[in-house]
């Protein structure tokens, strides 16, 4: 070894050189983040909000990248090696997502072209659990290396303080003493993250830094004959805080989850939409008309990709800063105007009836009414414990008082609360509390 780690006296004398061969496995992957971090960005703009569940776990990334164009396809190719250095240099050390232990199966796979799409997808549910995973466990080591670096530095000025302060002219001892120190610190967000940015002390495949350490050699002239090689340790830590740590920012993870198409209720964008734009029913009528010319399951099927994209933006739109958006501005217009999506004649043509009769304020009155013509069964996603039979007497005492209930608006609301919190993304309801309680969730 360069150095032993189990020498008390070096590892006192020289802690930054300790600290880092410590861990140098670990951090040896961290000149990756910005790659992993560019090649969930690239997926996220191309396939958010267009692919479902099913699409990512049956393509394989080759085959993604063999999609793309040849012009862009460098960059492409580019950041996925990144990926994969990332990867395969770190996910051994992933064991869990916050509170969430990683899966035996996920934690035994190795990122290669022939790997699923859904692995470089970042989520919060399934496999979408390890990309995001990957990236938080690559900040958070890039922080925590650098932090233990700077709180070594700090305590060395604060041990040389006293000294400058007695030396030194007066007035300047503090600023010269706090001058050795370099450890201003400041944060930079992943999106504006650039590789200057990133932890990175050689090559590869290690070959400069191997050349430092070579030049740093104290080698006694009749070596070898037994004598232990030692090394200008003092040099080198020098040279790693010169070179590799100072003027290194610390981290702050913004990354973008990827939502799958046929998920707009897990995700929670109409809870969001309906936050920032008052919801209304479409009219009986409208809804007819709407079915009638739509047609077959093939448009209405195309149509509800459309709008799932509209919701995502509009449920995003101005992020905390905007309340409320206009829920006058037809849909048909948001579509052209603001979005410039082009073929989907079905919302903006002129002769659309979605564009007819559809404003902002009747986005999800849409999103419902497509939904229901898409699914067989509405409720496929809500959890079991919710699903258990009524009691005999319960159904009859249930069926005498149907008469004084105001259905038209209790069956709409009720099933929206159905769909929205008793699912895998919302269903942390008790399943033993009372209906009407649970209705102060609609």
């Amino acid at each position: 070894a360069v150095v032993s780690t189990q020498s008390t006296r070096n590892k006192e004398r020289y802690p930054i050189i300790f600290l880092f061969l410590t861990e140098e496995e670990q951090i040896r992957s961290l000149r990756y983040l910005k790659s992993a971090l560019d090649w969930q960005r690239l997926l996220c703009v191309r396939f958010d909000r267009r692919i479902d569940r099913e699409y990512a776990r049956t393509h394989t990334i080759g085959e993604i990248l063999e999609s793309i164009a040849e012009g862009e396809r460098r960059s492409w190719t580019e950041a996925f090696e990144g990926y994969i250095e990332a990867w395969n240099a770190a996910w051994k050390f992933v064991d869990r997502f916050v509170c969430m232990e990683i899966p035996p199966l996920f934690r035994s796979l190795t990122m290669t072209p022939s790997t699923p799409l859904c692995f470089s997808l970042p989520a919060e549910r399934d496999e979408g659990i390890c990309p995001l995973a990957l990236v938080r466990y690559l900040v958070d080591k890039h922080n925590q290396f650098l932090n233990k670096v700077h709180e070594i530095l700090r305590s060395r000025v604060e041990a040389i303080e006293p000294e400058h302060v007695e030396n030194a002219p007066k007035g300047k001892s503090k600023q010269a003493a706090k001058g050795k120190s370099n450890t201003e610190e400041y944060t930079v967000p992943t999106h504006l993250l650039k590789e200057a940015d990133l932890i990175v002390y050689s090559g590869s495949d290690h070959s400069d830094l191997i050349s430092f350490l070579q030049l740093q050699v104290e080698q006694p002239l009749h070596y070898p004959s037994g004598t232990t090689l030692s090394f200008h340790y003092d040099r080198i830590e020098q040279h790693l805080i010169d070179e590799v740590l100072i003027g290194k920012p610390l981290i702050d993870m913004e990354v973008r989850t990827f939502d799958y198409s046929n998920e707009t209720r897990l995700t929670g964008a109409l809870v969001h939409l309906r936050q920032r734009i008052p919801q209304l029913e479409l009219p009986g009528d409208a809804k007819q008309a709407i079915l009638k010319d739509l047609g077959g399951l093939g448009r209405i099927r195309s149509t509800m990709h459309v709008l799932e994209i509209c919701i995502g933006f509009l449920a995003a739109t101005g992020g905390t800063l905007v309340q409320q958006l206009p829920g006058e501005i037809w849909l048909s217009d948001y579509v052209r105007n603001t979005l410039l999506l082009t073929d989907c004649d079905d919302i903006s043509g002129p002769t659309s009836a979605i564009g007819k009769y559809t404003q902002l304020q009747h986005v999800v009155s849409l999103w419902t009414l497509l939904d229901e013509n898409l699914n067989v069964d509405p409720f496929k996603d809500v959890l079991p414990k919710y699903k258990k039979p009524l009691p005999p007497s319960f159904s009859t005492i249930l069926q005498l008082s149907m008469s004084e209930l105001q259905l038209p608006i209790l069956l709409p609301t009720f099933k929206d609360m159905i769909l929205t919190a008793l699912n895998e993304g919302g269903g942390n309801l008790g399943d033993n509390i009372p209906i009407k309680e649970a209705l102060n969730y609609c």
